[in-house]
């Protein structure tokens, strides 16, 4: 096993392809396991193990689990585990990581502890995937106490974007995925604020290649810079610490519930002085332009306990990024985050809150006038 800091991007029309091509020659493993969950591996796991099982490999294995958040556990770890034990996978073997954020995340922890490291490879199938969770090598399983709290740094090999997978997405996939661009945009591209700006304006939802790439170049220039998230890289939580709070609290996905979060922490940097009202007026109108919520969709008391374990925090204070500007945000001399007081987020949360809407005043009929 190697140390990939800089690992490989490839945007594929024919990721098959591309994978029998990468393992064919012998150098990446002699075993390895395809792993995908319950709606991924049928529609793209077992194609890729198929066209691996042509190959002069001693072995692939195809593993699945159940899809959704719920099972980024380590419950589902230890199973994955217990698998590739009993078929005898080596420190030189291999794991395929095929579908969206949950995927890559669970695969590339068990990649990271499995035999005390083994290599894997990246097949993301969703925006958010391909533009974010993929990249960088932050893997991770959640715990009742929060998300994410559980798991190590361990980029892949390499990671093959499947771009055919993009249009098999429903809408609120889509939507998870441009939360993720829109918060790519904020913190280091003004330019791809106003490309995805004028997707918003189109009508849909799905980004073209040349976006998607634009993207998932921002999250590489973030991380080959900072790759252990001791500095800039801590810019890429714009919007998560809030958001993992939501999104715990409400049972929200990950996405919206970014969404919800860029805006409150957002406000409180307009609170604080640090960013332009105008700059968080376009943010919210790109946000409702993606059908994207735009308030928080529980009580701060609820999503409280999951914001205050956040692994951002420091001393017991609850830190966020603050944007400069559309394309920007304060470096606060390499930190690059900072402490909130839990007032100026109750101020920002309430600003953010629907308004209760105000009954019609009932019309009374005239009172009849007595003789």
């Amino acid at each position: 096993m190697s140390s990939h800091p800089k690992h490989p991007i490839k945007a594929s029309t024919e990721p098959i392809e591309e994978l029998r091509r990468f393992f064919e020659s012998g150098t990446h493993g002699h075993k390895v396991a395809v792993v995908g969950d319950s709606n991924t591996a049928p529609l793209y796991g077992r194609p890729i193990a198929d066209a691996l099982d042509e190959l002069d490999l001693a072995a692939v294995l195809r593993l699945e689990f159940p899809a959704g958040e719920s099972h980024k556990n380590r419950e589902t770890k230890q199973q994955l585990e217990d698998q590739l034990l009993r078929g005898r996978l080596g420190r030189e073997d291999v794991l395929i990581a095929v579908g969206g954020g949950v995927v890559s995340d669970l695969t590339g922890f068990v990649a990271a502890t499995y035999l005390r490291g083994i290599d894997w490879v990246a097949v993301p199938t969703t925006v958010l995937a391909q533009v974010d969770a993929a990249i960088g090598g932050k893997t991770g399983v959640n715990t009742p106490h929060g998300k994410n709290l559980i798991g190590a740094f361990h980029p892949p090999l390499a990671v093959f974007q499947h771009l055919p997978s993009l249009a098999t997405l429903s809408p609120l996939e889509l939507r998870n995925g441009l939360a993720e661009c829109v918060k790519h945009a904020v913190i280091a591209d003004v330019g791809l604020f106003e490309e995805l700006e004028a997707l918003g304006r189109s009508g849909t939802l799905l980004p073209n290649q040349a976006l998607m790439a634009r993207c998932a170049a921002v999250k590489v220039a973030v991380v080959d810079e900072d790759p252990r998230e001791q500095g800039r890289r801590r810019t890429l939580n714009f919007g998560h610490t809030v958001g993992h709070g939501v999104e715990y609290a409400s049972a929200l996905s990950h996405g919206h519930a970014v969404a919800i979060g860029m805006l409150v922490e957002g406000t409180i940097a307009v609170e604080m002085g640090f960013w332009a009202a105008q700059d968080l007026d376009r943010l919210r109108g790109l946000l409702q332009a993606f059908g994207l919520p735009t308030a928080p969709t529980c009580r701060l008391e609820d999503a409280m306990p999951y914001l205050l374990v956040d692994k951002k925090n420091s001393q017991q204070d609850i830190h966020c990024v603050m944007p400069s500007r559309i394309g920007a945000t304060h470096p606060f001399d390499g930190r690059w985050t900072c402490a909130v007081s839990f007032d100026s987020l109750r101020e920002a949360w309430k600003a953010r809150a629907p308004k209760p809407k105000q009954k019609p005043l009932s019309k009374r009929k005239p009172r009849a006038k007595t003789p």
